[in-house]
């Protein structure tokens, strides 16, 4: 594995004495992370950007937020912080404005695309206004209209590609390369029914239930106001406090050897009887460390199970 640094004066250089390095990718974390301790013989000047590469495959590639560097006399240990490249999207704000009839494409060209971004995004479009308000970031403003136009939210790659929240490739590992496998039933996640109320009620009179929750006899219950919320997107907003909650029920989480190439949202076909896994799972969380003595990969999975959600309003 080889660490690339930029200096601010544009110098490149290549580090291979990794000392531990943990890169993480998260669905619920709109940027990557690395953290990574190196051995340099020289003083690395002040960087701004890290890369991270293996086996010709890209891990990661952001921008410095941290560094430290301790001197002795075998040299300099320092230490880097950085987070990907969608950084750029979360820390700069949007102009407030209001969007008549966005599309995905000229979402794209208000927030990402002027800092090198692709995507992968399906064409979609809304047929009435969106309110971009004061203090919301990029990242938000292009994730907001997506998960509105479509039901989906976004991930943003180590290449720069804006990709939709959905299922994507399928993987498989030979049972050689699993270290361990953990079945996870985490039944404090899961909402069983969102009360809601909008522009006039005076009373929580709306409802998005989980049939899944109660059918696991889960009773657990959320408020919400939505006031100010256009009426077409109340429904949707209710069901996603339920569909994300849900995606944090019935989970796995795998170890396995090396820097195993797999990608958020990627499936995973598990059957294993003595744990009580079996089904399609989508990787949640992708976390790789590497140290002088090996490197393993750790996914989070997260079962793709149907919600169930039914809505209705008291009589």
């Amino acid at each position: 594995m080889t660490i690339w640094l930029e200096t601010i004066d544009q110098k490149r250089l290549a580090c291979r004495e990794i000392l531990s390095c943990e890169i993480t990718a998260a669905l619920d974390a709109a940027c990557d992370s690395l953290r990574v301790w190196l051995h340099l013989p020289d003083a690395p000047g002040e960087v701004v950007r890290i890369q991270a590469e293996a086996d010709g495959q890209l891990l990661f590639s952001g921008l410095t937020d941290r560094q430290t560097a301790q001197y002795d006399e075998n040299g300099f240990r320092c230490f880097f912080y950085a987070r990907s490249e969608a950084a750029v999207l979360v820390d700069n704000e949007a102009e407030p404005m209001t969007l008549y009839c966005p599309g995905t494409d000229s979402v794209l060209a208000l927030t990402a695309a002027p800092f090198g971004f692709t995507s992968s995004l399906a064409p979609a479009a809304l047929q009435v206004s969106f309110d971009v308000t004061k203090g919301m970031s990029l990242y938000a403003v292009l994730s907001e209209f997506y998960w509105a136009a479509t039901g989906k939210d976004i991930w943003i790659d180590s290449e720069k590609c804006i990709h939709p929240a959905e299922p994507g490739a399928l993987y498989s590992f030979a049972p050689d390369t699993v270290l361990q496998a953990r079945a996870i039933i985490n039944r404090a996640e899961p909402i069983s029914t969102v009360d809601y109320k909008s522009d006039g009620d005076t009373a929580y009179s709306r409802h998005c239930k989980s049939l899944l929750a109660e059918e696991a006899g889960i009773r657990r219950t959320r408020k919400i106001s939505l006031n100010g919320t256009p009426v077409w997107l109340r429904k949707n907003k209710a069901a996603r406090r339920i569909q994300t909650a849900i995606n944090g029920y019935m989970q796995a989480e795998l170890t396995l050897k090396g820097l195993a190439p797999a990608q958020l949202c990627g499936r995973v076909e598990l059957n294993s009887e003595p744990l009580g896994l079996s089904g399609t799972y989508a990787i949640q969380e992708i976390n790789r460390r590497i140290t002088q003595s090996g490197s393993v990969t750790e996914l989070r999975l997260g079962k793709i199970c149907d919600a169930k959600e039914m809505h209705y309003v008291d009589q």
